[in-house]
């Protein structure tokens, strides 16, 4: 090492014996020539071979997706109407456990699907995934889609006649006669949409929202105010 002077370093290719002719004829500069050219070249214009202006991605990282920014932007308001439907988390057929926030998310995705029916009126479990997968792949929720919290908080809903069935059957394409399938026709009850509607007015402006119980089959109302 005694014999090393600094600035003898060098990085050199891997092909340098392989291809040594060629790297032989490689343009050698000192550091007083490199210099001079920095000092020759100073005045030059440096045109880049890129556009001057480049394309614009898309304001909206929603594409594709049902659900709207203005949806997203209230999302308080679903998560507070899902706390009241389910106070603790709710068990699932696995491990997992279906939290109010996944309720919030359901309860955004179905809104809006009801509000953008398909055009034969169904809305199949398929469509609801992708709008919660592309609003997961884009973080405007936290929470990931999982069929099991799913069922979970369907049945939840269903319970509580917060989703209209207007045909429950449902029939895989690869047995049925003509191979398209059979999907189950749902969207949110009006009572629903109403129970939403009312809870982001109530967000917005911090009244008392009325909202509708049914024990025993008699309808109810209970005025809940905010704390």
């Amino acid at each position: 090492m005694n014999d090393l002077i600094s600035g003898q370093f060098a990085k050199l290719p891997r092909e340098m014996l392989s291809k040594f002719e060629e790297f032989e004829k490689t343009t050698v500069q000192g550091d007083r020539q490199i210099s001079q050219l920095s000092l020759q070249y100073k005045e030059d214009t440096i045109v880049l071979d890129v556009p001057t202006a480049l394309p614009r991605k898309p304001s909206s990282s929603l594409t594709g997706c049902v659900v709207k920014q203005t949806n997203l932007d209230q999302f308080d308001a679903y998560r507070n109407f899902a706390r009241r439907i389910i106070p603790s988390s709710l068990k699932t057929t696995g491990r997992e456990v279906a939290t109010d926030d996944d309720m919030a998310v359901l309860l955004i995705i179905l809104e809006a699907c009801t509000n953008n029916m398909n055009a034969d009126r169904s809305m199949p479990t398929a469509r609801i995934r992708q709008n919660w997968e592309i609003l997961f792949a884009n973080t405007d929720v936290m929470r990931p889609w999982c069929p099991r919290s799913y069922t979970a908080l369907r049945d939840r809903l269903s319970e509580k006649d917060y989703i209209d069935w207007g045909d429950t059957h449902y029939l895989p394409g690869s047995m049925s006669p003509d191979g398209k399938g059979k999907t189950a026709r749902r969207r949110a009850s009006e009572a629903l949409m109403n129970l939403l509607d009312n809870e982001k007015r109530r967000l917005q402006s911090g009244k008392a929202v009325v909202e509708p119980k049914m024990p025993d089959d008699e309808r109810v109302f209970a005025v809940a105010f905010l704390e």
